[in-house]
């Protein structure tokens, strides 16, 4: 059994599924959240997993890179 499961369909991603999206290292897309570039949901604590906002990726994506 084959099951199709579309992540852009998602309001938020992991690090590991934005990894697998734009395909860049999980240092890249944690430094991409750093610099502001890809938007992420606001963490109380360090240990919150982060979460960024599926809408930033595409804008992301359709820019080439560059936001």
């Amino acid at each position: 059994m084959e099951v199709n499961i579309n992540l852009l369909d998602k309001p938020c991603l992991s690090i590991n599924e934005a990894v697998m999206v734009l395909n860049l290292s999980n240092q890249s897309i944690r430094r991409r959240v750093a610099e502001g570039r890809l938007k992420a949901v606001a963490r109380h604590s360090s240990n919150e997993k982060i979460q960024i906002f599926t809408k930033s990726i595409i804008n992301y994506m359709e820019k080439g890179g560059i936001v």
